[in-house]
């Protein structure tokens, strides 16, 4: 942070010390703030708060930790924030998470029960209309509170586990390096509470355990028999894709082949049935979707792409690059993008985009130089500060571009 440009931006005493933080709170300091706001303090926050009682800038999003004296309810200060949220999700049937899904924070991250908006935590300033938040209505077996970086531009909040969690995110995506948040129930579903911390009538939910509904009738009610019936009924496409989801969730190994046929189809239902394939039986994926590459498959290309990325197969990476040569007005629509693609086959698709930098097409060279936009290599700022001296201007001017979007260099 402090040799960022953002870091520039700090006081030259801060600068000097090379420390961000501020003195660490005490034992009385953390007591106060808990008698204060009836709630324990959850373990990773206490200890940051030891090390440091709050924080000067953390990302370009949040410029300041609080300290314990100014934490305090969100409520507290952005009631109408709440309500933007909370109004519109009192009408109308909603539909519920089940806790094992919810929980184990796999997918929908910015999804979140804006019943517990105004029972929250604040606990840094807001900055660029976003603010870290603590949710005390859910607590982990080992005392922790959920954490929320909670943006309007997200939109709503991305949920972790622990402030430690949030922190270690924040981190890794202001530097530059690649880190996952870790998914899945870990060490049991927790505890979610209803009424404010403090009040007489708090209490524990019972564990919401809901079996989804599918196509009007619950996913252990349907067979593959009956889903393949509907296949061949219907040439509906959201029907078909929503089919196709069903038979990836039940896990039975008969669906693979009818899936596999689904692939051929020229609409979303084909992207679907790739990922409910890949559920079922991904090793039976790879040729089809490298072959969907080399025939440009229209709507499938990047989805296709993608799971091979995530598969690591780098046998897609030439493929891709051939695309991304390809200077005739109809392979626009694939050509223009593909770069990302690439990027997201780690060192392959790294050494595959500077080795493209070479190519005498300098729309090859600006694609190229797009997908490394998307990378997270160490070296990527070494390609663009050489780029700096490139005779051609307009790559010249990407590249200074680039540097100023990618995070500061690292120091070993």
């Amino acid at each position: 942070m402090l040799s960022s440009p953002l870091g520039r931006t700090l006081p030259d005493e801060i600068i000097g010390s090379g420390w961000l933080g501020f003195d660490p709170a005490s034992d009385l300091d953390i007591a106060e703030v808990e008698i204060r706001l009836k709630i324990a303090l959850p373990p990773s926050y206490r200890e940051f708060l030891k090390v440091s009682n709050g924080w000067r800038r953390t990302t370009h999003a949040i410029e300041r930790v609080w300290g314990t004296h100014e934490i305090c309810w969100f409520r507290k200060k952005h009631r109408d924030w709440i309500d933007a949220y909370v109004a519109p999700a009192s009408f109308g049937p909603t539909d519920e998470i089940p806790d094992d899904e919810y929980y184990a924070y796999e997918s929908k991250v910015e999804c979140f029960h804006p019943s517990h908006l105004k029972e929250t935590l604040q606990i840094s300033d807001v900055g660029d209309a976003a603010v870290y938040l603590l949710n005390p209505q859910i607590i982990t077996k080992d005392g922790e509170l959920e954490a929320w970086f909670f943006a309007n531009w997200l939109p709503g909040a991305h949920r972790y586990r622990s402030f430690l969690e949030m922190m270690i995110a924040e981190y890794h995506q202001f530097a530059g390096i690649e880190w996952k948040q870790p998914t899945g129930i870990i060490g049991g579903l927790p505890d979610e509470y209803i009424g404010s911390p403090g009040s007489a009538k708090r209490h524990v939910r019972k564990k919401r355990r809901l079996e989804p509904k599918v196509l009007g009738r619950y996913l252990r009610e349907w067979t593959v028999d009956e889903l393949v019936e509907m296949l061949r009924q219907t040439d509906f496409p959201p029907f078909r894709q929503e089919i196709a989801d069903v038979l990836g969730k039940l896990g039975d190994p008969r669906a693979v082949e009818h899936l596999m046929d689904m692939l051929k189809e020229g609409s979303n239902a084909s992207v679907h049935a790739m990922y409910a394939i890949k559920r079922l039986a991904p090793e039976r994926l790879r040729e089809p979707l490298l072959q969907m590459l080399r025939e440009r498959h229209f709507s499938g290309f990047h989805a296709a792409a993608n799971l091979l990325a995530e598969m690591g197969d780098d046998r897609a990476v030439p493929i891709l690059v051939e695309v991304l040569k390809d200077l005739r007005p109809e392979a626009k629509h694939e050509a223009e993008f593909v770069g990302g693609d690439i990027a997201l086959f780690r060192q392959a698709g790294f050494d595959a985009l500077v080795e493209l930098l070479k190519n005498e097409q300098s729309l090859v060279r600006l694609r190229a130089i797009h997908g490394l936009y998307g990378t997270r290599h160490p070296d990527v700022r070494s390609v663009f500060e050489k780029l700096l001296n490139d005779p051609d201007p307009v790559i010249r001017e990407q590249a200074a571009v680039a540097l100023e979007i990618l995070p500061p260099r690292r120091n070993n």
